[in-house]
């Protein structure tokens, strides 16, 4: 910018400040911003039975079944259907038109809009992009200082478990190892176990 003449100014601030350069920032981000949320409001259907501690925010029609316990902070959005017998932890946030089948454990995520996933679960320290459908008995293993190429430079990560893109469909018992990205359109067929990252419009059968 300062090659192209613009003027590059500072802005003093009390604020925490966080450099997201790689997509896993945005979990550690994520997280950040939950904690320090205030006046968050429950304005959907929470049935008998559901348990929530702590800061949780629940969007308009959005429906929380019975048997789903939440810790906050949590935030899910609008539309939502979640549970019965669902268990969300600590920092994750849930998009909006999500549905998350009984059996399923989420923590320290990050769920966008349009998402299905189905029963018996679990799904930790990742970012799973909008529109994904991800079939019963899905697991994301999750490590703690992955090093990960990118355009051929090493970068250390934090606690990861994985990311996919938009637009995914992921069969039923799949396993995914930690620090493994999954782009944009692709399909895994049951059973596999992801290795490796998938680029754009993969198929794994």
């Amino acid at each position: 910018m300062i090659d192209e003449g613009k003027t590059v100014t500072s802005v003093p601030t009390e604020s925490k400040w966080l450099d997201a350069v790689h997509s896993w920032d945005l979990l550690k981000a994520n997280a950040i911003v939950l904690n320090s949320s205030r006046n968050l409001k429950v304005e959907g259907e929470v049935e008998e039975g559901v348990v929530i501690r702590g800061k949780v925010a629940i969007g308009k029609n959005t429906r929380i079944r019975s048997g789903t316990y939440i810790v906050g902070p949590v935030v899910i959005g609008d539309n939502c259907d979640i549970g019965p017998n669902v268990v969300i932890l600590p920092s994750t946030t849930i998009g909006d038109n999500v549905s998350i089948r009984s059996f399923t454990e989420i923590q320290n995520s990050i769920i966008m809009n349009d998402c299905r996933i189905y029963s018996h679960g679990q799904i930790s320290n990742s970012i799973i992009g909008s529109n994904n459908t991800i079939g019963s008995g899905f697991f994301v293993e999750e490590k703690e200082g992955l090093l990960i190429t990118m355009n051929k430079t090493l970068y250390r990560a934090p606690r990861l478990g994985t990311i996919f893109g938009d637009d995914n469909r992921i069969g039923n018992s799949v396993l995914v190892k930690a620090g493994v990205t999954i782009a944009v359109d692709c399909q895994v067929e049951s059973g596999n176990t992801i290795y490796r990252d998938l680029s754009r419009h993969s198929v794994v059968l």
